[in-house]
């Protein structure tokens, strides 16, 4: 069975209750229709970014099974955490990519697939 992994999931603080506390901006439960969902990073409300060789070293280590067969999630999180997590998945994946986009119309996930090395003939 295929993956859905969500490098960083982005939040919002939420005042509602008598704490302000982050909680999810983006429900990521259609994507569950793919796969089994996998978080890699902390939400971007956590102080990885700072120091991209840990950033880096947790992508690393949370997409190490990532295969062709798998889908990321890049539409939330840091934009630069994002890109860092298409490059290593690309890379484990052997250049393919299957990403999941966020159709606002439909209000669904919907796949996006691209090679994104040449293979060596």
């Amino acid at each position: 069975m295929s993956k859905v992994y969500v490098a960083q999931l982005s939040t919002r603080l939420d005042r509602s209750g008598p704490e302000p506390r982050r909680v999810p901006s983006r429900d990521v439960s259609d994507a569950a229709r793919f796969g089994e969902i996998v978080h890699v990073l902390q939400p971007d409300g956590s102080p990885l970014l700072p120091d991209p060789i840990s950033t880096v070293a947790a992508l690393r280590a949370g997409l190490e099974r990532f295969s062709a067969d798998d889908y990321l999630i890049v539409g939330t999180g840091h934009p630069v955490v994002l890109a860092w997590a298409t490059a290593i998945a690309a890379e484990r994946a052997g250049g393919r990519i299957r990403v999941l986009h966020w159709d606002r119309g439909g209000e669904r996930y919907v796949p996006v697939e691209a090679e994104l090395f040449a293979q060596a003939a």
